[in-house]
């Protein structure tokens, strides 16, 4: 039996380790361990990435500001994109608010990235309190991810991609969006 301990850089992380093409976890400890079953060679593979900080990119979801394009309206910042998608029995979507975006019932939100490789989270800040943070968590739930709510920002995570998509009952209100991403 061989043993053996990896100790990344600063800044990078192991993705995985394999003997002879086959990936071998990490004890508790976090050494690995494997039996040499034969006089011939073993090949040992490490895998890493850097583990760079997150990127946090805040936008200002006003109704006037975004990119109205049929039934959709847009914001986009560095490297996301907010996009408000409305049914088609809605009829129209709301661009004369001054300090927030209303989103109607029966609409889509999608947040995504035009850059980078992950999204972390997802933080929605809503006009007020109570109904529309919950409609905002509730969609986001439902959708399968987690959300929970802290005064007026919803927090959504549980999100394994580059976007997020989820469908809103209720009409909501919201003032901004913050995504934290890996770069």
């Amino acid at each position: 039996t061989q043993t053996f301990t990896v100790v990344p850089s600063t800044g990078n992380k192991i993705s995985s380790v394999s003997v002879s093409g086959s990936v071998i976890e990490a004890s508790q400890d976090g050494s690995y361990s494997f039996i040499v079953s034969s006089a011939n060679a073993v090949k040992v593979e490490i895998v890493g990435e850097n583990e760079a900080a997150p990127v946090v990119e805040e936008l200002t979801i006003i109704a006037n500001k975004g990119t109205l394009n049929g039934k959709s309206i847009s914001w986009t910042g560095t490297n996301v994109k907010v996009t408000n998608n409305q049914d088609k029995s809605t009829s129209a979507i709301r661009t004369s608010d001054s300090d927030h975006h209303r989103i109607y019932a029966k609409s889509q939100v999608v947040v995504e990235l035009t850059s980078g490789t992950q999204i972390k989270e997802v933080k929605f800040t809503c006009v007020s309190t109570g109904s529309y943070a919950t409609v905002i968590s509730e969609a986001a739930t439902a959708a399968g991810y987690s959300a929970s709510i802290n005064g007026k920002t919803v927090t959504v995570s549980g999100i394994t991609g580059t976007s997020i998509t989820f469908n809103v009952a209720a009409q909501t209100r919201i003032t901004g969006v913050a995504v934290t991403y890996k770069a």
